[in-house]
């Protein structure tokens, strides 16, 4: 049995063990908050991309105790947390404002998204949680910047530009792109760009400059871009490039452009297996202009209308003359109008002219040849302005031999009539004698008038035989955008047929048109024609016609409808008919795409059939710089059996680098689309180059030579950019260059950059001077070495003691000394610098060579320059430092002896 104090011991002390656990219990319950309460809260928070944002909370300590807050911020990825996740105290019942910022990204698309906010205790309590909503707003924005560009380019060869479009806004965006040359064709732009948020793209553009004349011009390249979802969002960039011309050849012989073509085809192609043609100013200087054609003979029936023909000409100030297939006449009423070979020459000018031909006219059935001369002579300066002439021909067998002769006269009688007359006479073995006449007025400048006639017996030597035409037109110059045109024209001809009788055929035309801008009109149309040996039979036909062409942009729309009535040859029953045509056009850059079509119902004079259709395409693509596609093609029906005609004509021409070109051109045609694909073929390979021939001894004044080479290999140099005056040119790969055209003075050559890697300088007499009485060209030698460097610092030296002694008797140094003029002078050159703060000079791109470098200025007294003068001999590239040194004047002192008096310099004691 237990002791009772021991029971009541053991009571005691679980009585104070519960009491103690419970005490425990209820402080642990003091010790967790009952949470962190917020009194205000932002709302949502708007803001753009890029930006930071800050936001505050009320928050308030409901608890008994303080209470510490230890918060953790959760943003999105990428974001930056710059304010809010710090601890912070709050005391018993304390409110307090909790400040959270944020850094939005740039690239942060828009929409909303949510900051998360959590809040624990030391103990790691949940005191609060919570989220901010930030709404980031769409935002438009793009940058355009030169990226790359050359410094200079040649004229006919494509240059590139690179341009940099970024896209500054946080959403996906399309951009609308056009690039402008100011002088070229740019290519290669598209024409739309889509960029993700902050996306950036590099957009290679090819520039296209052909360069007339000879002095070098700057071409400004603009590419404009525009948001299209937003067309106030665009920005614009632009880079300049210099195009100069090729480099000159540098010949001795003028000579002039020229063109040559070879073909490769089959017999059944019908082209031309070569041709030459050109032509240019005969000689330097001189107004004589040379021209040639050179042909070969296509087989008969040229589907592409090649023709042999073979020609050359020259025509000067008081002379022309020319050799080959030409068409040589005397004058209108004389002409067998036929061309022919042979060979004429003309002499004098419009105060008094002769001249002659002879030629045979080889393309016609029945040949024959033909021998004329002429002789015209007039004066501005009299009264009238009147000019007369005599002409004779000749003509032996051919389609119209015989002699004829006539007169013609001109006269200007008052203000701007002109009125020409000439009347013919003509006698042929076969025909007999026959006359023809022609005059002309034409007078008026708003309102200017045009009247005709010529008329010629049966029996007449000359094309006109037999035939009367009359004519007369009226045209207006714009008045408030409007224009008047009026033209009417009738013609007889009488001939016989195979049985003799005579066959006589009329036909009238006459058109009126009313046109607004050039762009819009309306007109009346008419035609008549009869003919018959007895009896006239014939149709008319009269109708309204309209017609319009407007462009927007790159596109263009064009069309023109007409309407009437017209009567058949057979029965004269009069019905309608109308014709409707459209056509539209697109041009991109240097590609082009048209399509156009045209029906008619009824059949009229000229169409003749009832029902007609034609749809056809017409388009040029430019595959690369140099590489083109061409292509065209129609499909025409007049639902008959068998009554259309098919066909596709493409040609696809690849350029080369002498400026040449290879085509390979293909021809297919036929009464349908199926036969014109498996039926007629007409193929041929042609290559293309440019030739400059020559055809003399060069005297054009003005002119320059010379050569770039490197200074240490002795080679040419290539591509170097040559400027003298107002020309630039670019050397060929032996580094010589030409100029042409400069008028007479003094020039200094100049390099417009560095031609080698690092800097470059020239050496060589750049002075050139152009004598214009002076047939030679004038000659320059430059040659590229890498640039010298000259350097060096300018000091002053003082007196400083250094032994026991209290007497100077050393130098020290005593600082840079600033403003000193310094020269480098050379055989051709002197060139100055000063020096700065620190006494230092620098001479940069330094030709090699010797120089002497001098140091120039006033000094203190009792001061001298240790070397006032000091030589250099530079080589290429070399670097030396050269530095002047000011110090003090040693001053002759004498010592006097038993001996004698001895004088020896000696410095200050």
């Amino acid at each position: 049995m237990r002791a009772p104090w021991r029971t009541a011991l053991a009571v005691i002390m679980g009585s104070l063990a519960f009491r103690a656990v419970g005490a425990q219990r209820v402080t642990d319950r003091l010790r967790k908050p009952v949470g962190l309460l917020v009194r205000s809260h932002p709302g949502v928070l708007h803001t753009d991309p890029g930006a930071t944002i800050t936001a505050s909370f009320r928050v308030e300590n409901p608890s008994l105790d303080s209470l510490t807050v230890m918060p953790t911020l959760k943003a999105p990825a990428e974001w930056s947390i710059v304010l809010g996740d710090s601890p912070f105290s709050l005391a018993s019942r304390e409110s307090d404002t909790w400040l959270v910022s944020v850094r939005v990204p740039s690239r942060t698309a828009p929409g909303r998204y949510a900051v998360h906010l959590h809040a624990v205790d030391p103990w790691s309590h949940a005191l609060m949680t919570d989220s901010l909503i930030v709404e980031v707003r769409a935002v438009r924005g793009i940058d355009l910047m030169v990226a790359e560009r050359p410094s200079y380019a040649v004229a006919g060869i494509p240059y590139y530009d690179a341009f940099l479009v970024s896209n500054r806004g946080n959403a996906a965006a399309t951009f609308a792109l056009r690039a402008v040359s100011s002088t070229g064709v740019a290519a290669d732009v598209p024409a739309r760009l889509q960029l993700q948020a902050n996306e950036s793209r590099l957009i290679r553009i090819a520039v296209a400059v052909e360069l007339p004349g000879v002095e070098a011009r700057d071409d400004v390249l603009e590419l404009r871009a525009v948001d299209v979802a937003d067309s106030t969002v665009r920005a614009t960039a632009s880079s300049r490039v210099t195009i100069v011309q090729r480099a000159g050849s540098g010949d001795e012989f003028h000579t002039v452009a020229a063109t040559l073509r070879l073909r490769a085809a089959d017999a059944a192609a019908g082209v031309s297996p070569f041709e030459l043609m050109g032509g240019g100013q005969l000689r330097d200087g001189g107004k004589e202009q040379l021209e040639f054609v050179a042909r070969g003979r296509p087989a008969p029936g040229s589907p592409f209308g090649d023709r042999e023909e073979y020609r050359i000409g020259i025509r000067g100030q008081h002379f022309n003359t020319q050799i080959g297939d030409a068409l040589y006449m005397a004058s209108p009423l004389t002409s067998a109008g036929q061309r022919g070979f042979g060979g004429g020459l003309t002499l004098g000018d419009s105060s008094l002219g002769i001249g002659g031909y002879a030629q045979r006219f080889r393309f016609q059935l029945d040949g024959g040849s033909e021998q004329g001369a002429f002789l015209h002579l007039g004066s501005d300066g009299l009264p009238g302005a009147p000019h007369i002439g005599v002409n004779g021909v000749n003509r032996r067998d051919g389609q119209y031999p015989g002699q004829v002769l006539s007169a013609a006269g001109g006269l200007h009688p008052v203000g701007d009539m002109v009125v020409d007359v000439e009347y013919a006479t003509s006698n042929a073995v076969t025909a007999g004698r026959g006359a023809a006449r022609s005059a002309r007025i034409g007078a008026g400048e708003a309102v200017h008038v045009d009247v005709g006639h010529l008329d010629a017996d049966s029996s007449y030597a000359g094309p006109s035989r037999g035939s009367r035409y009359d004519f007369a037109s009226l045209n207006t110059t714009t008045w408030n955008d409007l224009q008047v045109r009026g033209s009417y024209a009738s013609t007889r001809t009488t001939a016989p047929t195979l049985l003799g009788i005579e066959n006589t055929s009329f036909v009238h035309t006459g058109v009126a048109e009313l046109s607004y801008l050039g762009r819009y009109s309306v007109g009346f149309t008419s035609f008549e024609r009869a003919a018959g040996s007895q009896s006239m039979t014939g149709e008319t036909q009269r109708g309204l016609t309209a017609r319009a062409d407007q462009s927007f942009r790159a596109l263009r729309f064009w069309g023109t409808a007409e309407a009437g009535r017209t009567s058949a040859i057979i029965d004269s029953i009069a019905h309608g008919y109308d014709i409707f045509s459209a056509g539209t056009s697109v041009q991109l850059g240097r590609s082009m795409l048209a399509l156009f079509g045209e029906t008619s119902h009824g059949a009229t004079v000229m169409r003749g059939g009832d029902r007609t259709r034609t749809l056809g395409f017409d388009a040029q693509l430019q595959i690369t710089d140099a590489t083109q596609f061409a292509v065209s093609g129609s499909d025409t029906r007049s639902y008959l059996p068998d009554g259309g005609y098919t066909y596709v004509d493409a040609r696809l021409t690849q350029g080369v680098p002498n400026g040449g070109s290879v085509s390979l051109r293909v021809r297919l045609g036929g009464h349908d689309i199926h036969e014109a694909a498996i039926g007629q073929r007409l193929a041929y390979l042609e290559y293309s180059t440019p030739l400059q021939l020559p055809v003399g001894p060069s005297h054009a004044p003005g002119r320059v030579q010379g050569r770039v080479v490197d200074q240490q290999t002795g080679r040419g140099v290539s591509g170097a950019l040559v400027r003298l005056g107002p020309q630039a040119a670019i050397t060929d790969d032996d580094g010589r260059v030409a100029f042409a055209g400069l008028p007479a003075g003094a020039y200094r050559l100049t390099l417009a950059q560095p031609l080698t890697s690092g800097s470059s300088v020239f050496s060589g007499n750049p002075d050139v001077r152009v004598d214009s009485a002076s047939h030679a060209p004038a000659q320059f030698s430059v040659a590229i070495e890498p640039a010298g460097r000259i350097s060096g610092i300018v000091r002053r030296s003082v007196l400083a003691r250094t032994g026991i002694g209290s007497v100077p008797d050393s130098l020290a140094d005593g600082g840079p000394v600033q403003g000193v003029s310094i020269a480098l002078a050379g055989a051709r050159d002197t060139l100055y610098r000063t020096t700065d703060a620190s006494g230092t000079y620098v001479f940069t791109d330094v030709p090699s060579g010797s120089w002497t470098l001098i140091v120039m200025g006033e000094i203190p007294e009792q001061t001298q320059w240790e070397q006032e003068m000091i030589p250099i001999v530079l080589r290429a590239g070399q670097q030396p430092i050269v530095d002047f040194r000011l110090i003090p004047k040693r001053r002759r002192v004498k010592i006097v002896s038993g001996d004698g008096i001895d004088e020896r310099g000696g410095g200050d004691k």
